[in-house]
């Protein structure tokens, strides 16, 4: 998969902001894929990152969203510190001039849902992580006291297991 598309998809589900571009997200791709790799134990790597950025090897689903809720939290600690710092400081609060009245939205309030949002991303991806791991393993062995048996495949390791047992699997 290419680093673009990536990098489109991306920008168009953040709602296409004004702040960010497409090519500055594939930038960020191309220096923070090892980030990738650390999180999920693979190696991927960025082919032709001058002309083509190709994702090498092909990246699939699962790995795309864990790439992709990286950068989301990126994006959003950009967004807490650009409201905290001090040209988010306003003077006023609100104005009333007639029956008009304007009112201002405290940068410090949307910092603080910024920051609940980048929490709860961080949960995602370690949520994300851990099930991406899990569904890599697959049993060595499976053994069960019962001497009655009923085979079944899990990731191409055969497992036998008692009939009624607690997996659920019963005499037809």
């Amino acid at each position: 998969m290419n680093a673009t598309t990536i990098a489109d998809e991306l920008f168009r589900e953040l709602g296409e902001p004004a702040d960010i571009s497409v090519p500055s997200i594939v930038f960020w791709i191309i220096g923070n894929i090892g980030v990738l790799n650390n999180y999920l134990g693979t190696s991927f790597s960025i082919a032709n990152p001058e002309t083509y950025p190709a994702v090498s090897p092909e990246i699939n689903d699962n790995q795309k969203v864990v790439l992709k809720t990286i950068y989301w939290i990126h994006y959003f600690a950009r967004q807490v510190n650009k409201n905290l710092g001090a040209a988010a400081y306003q003077s006023f609060m609100e104005v009333k001039e007639g029956n008009r009245t304007v009112r201002r939205v405290n940068k410090t309030d949307i910092a603080k849902a910024y920051g609940l949002q980048l929490r709860e991303l961080k949960d995602d991806l370690n949520g994300m992580i851990m099930g991406y791991k899990m569904n890599l393993a697959a049993p060595l062995q499976c053994s069960v006291a019962n001497p009655i048996y009923v085979e079944a495949m899990y990731n191409g390791v055969s497992c036998y297991a008692p009939w009624g047992s607690a997996y659920g699997w019963r005499r037809s």
